[in-house]
């Protein structure tokens, strides 16, 4: 009986890599996986093969949908992905919210295979072809989703998105709207200190790449740089992040998880925590980043980095041991994303799944909606660069070599055994 694997993609630039290699895991133990973006394969649960759906979380829009897939023989099954270094502290969470017998496992994120030492060869390419284009430079990476979203402007369109995901657990709507306001404020804040952080840095000698978080309106930074004629600085959209941190010379952002990647990776990074907010503390990098509360100390930082000075360098084994109080997968070869297709063989194990094959609608792409652009947008996964994925990691982990990736139609990709399904 074929094993059905289902992984729903949202942000492919941030998601493909560390669920290539759980699904190509699942693959070698005879699974047939879909990657696709995440809203088309969950509401397409009625015409696939009853198998398993990996969700990247369990916030309530993921839950809502379960119980579609349970009525279409599905189960569902949560790798809390989005929290990334808390894996403790999120065990401790989801037991809080549903119960002692809530089936858990600590297998750590997958996103933390990407930056283990041998995979850095996964990228030496592209992070020579980087460092060729612009030479040394700074990496500002931002992270205002609220406040510059690519669909919608308002930050209070997000607000309903938000109370219906169930991110506040209170049921006390005028509490979870203040809470949900701090998060604009502290934005509002952050971006106020990013943009004069850019003014300061255009006087300067240095190359500054600016890559904005996928969700974002990457035209909105585009018309800043234009209208402060900032020269030095660029902006990309639609690249992977790993590589440009690791060709940057150091890396500033605005609380992002990028700042725990970079902290692993070696990578000298300043996390710009501005004015005065409640927000701050809940981002993991503001305890595990060199901390700049104002642009004055965030220039000292990088000038003194510069010239050859090593505060942030110096730093990095004391906020690693910071780091590890959270994260405990690093300290192995095991790859999380065996732990991971571990713990989910151990619960098919008790399910009975029917045999059940069904056809497997695709989605064309005749004409885009504003919504359908946005979700292409996010996804942003193309054939050559799966392939290119794939590739990599059959080369650095000397495995995956009988597994191959078919495209089956826009935005669809089975992964399966190449002696089941031949390479696209």
């Amino acid at each position: 009986m074929k094993r059905h694997l289902y992984l729903p993609i949202e942000l492919g630039s941030r998601e493909l890599a560390p669920r290539l290699p759980t699904a190509t895991i699942a693959a070698e133990r005879g699974f047939e996986d879909l990657l696709e973006y995440q809203n088309y394969l969950f509401d397409k649960a009625d015409s696939l093969t009853a198998g398993v759906y990996l969700s990247k979380g369990s916030n309530n829009i993921f839950l809502n949908r379960s119980s579609k897939l349970r009525q279409h023989g599905h189960a569902f099954t949560a790798c809390e992905e989005e929290s990334f270094g808390l894996g403790r502290d999120e065990v401790a969470y989801l037991r809080r919210r549903f119960g002692d017998a809530l089936p858990t496992a600590l297998t750590g994120n997958a996103r933390a295979d990407l930056l283990r030492r041998r995979m850095k060869a996964l990228y030496e390419r592209e992070v020579q072809e980087i460092k060729q284009k612009y030479g040394k430079f700074i990496l500002l990476n931002t992270n205002f989703g609220l406040i510059n979203s690519f669909d919608a402007p308002d930050p209070n369109v997000h607000l309903k998105n938000w109370l219906d995901s169930g991110v506040f657990p209170s049921d006390n709507l005028q509490e979870d709207v203040a809470k949900f306001n701090e998060f604009v404020v502290w934005e509002n804040q952050n971006f106020a200190g990013m943009r004069q952080l850019m003014k300061r840095l255009m006087y300067t000698e240095h190359t500054v790449v600016l890559r904005p978080h996928p969700t974002e309106n990457a035209g909105m930074w585009r018309t800043l740089v234009q209208e402060i004629g900032a020269k030095n600085i660029q902006v990309l959209e639609g690249t992977s992040h790993i590589p440009f941190m690791l060709a940057s010379d150091i890396m500033i952002h605005p609380g992002c998880t990028t700042g725990i990647e970079a902290l692993i990776l070696g990578v000298p990074t300043i996390s710009m925590r501005m004015g005065a907010s409640p927000v701050h503390d809940f981002y993991l990098c503001n305890r595990t980043n060199v901390v700049a509360t104002s642009v004055d100390q965030a220039m000292q930082l990088i000038a003194a980095h510069c010239r050859g000075g090593d505060v942030i360098t110096a730093s990095r084994e004391r906020l690693l041991a910071v780091l590890n109080e959270y994260l405990e997968d690093m300290t192995t070869d095991v790859l999380t994303a065996d732990r991971i297709e571990d713990t989910i063989e151990e619960f098919v194990a008790r399910r009975d799944f029917k045999e059940d094959d069904r056809a497997i609608e695709t989605v064309t792409w005749s004409d885009l909606t504003p919504a359908d652009a946005y979700k292409r947008q996010k996804f942003g996964i193309e054939s050559q660069r799966i392939q290119d994925t794939l590739a990599g990691f059959q080369k650095i982990l000397g495995r995956f070599g009988n597994i191959a990736v078919t495209t089956e139609g826009d935005m669809m990709y089975r992964v399966a055994r190449s002696n089941t399904h031949g390479a696209a």
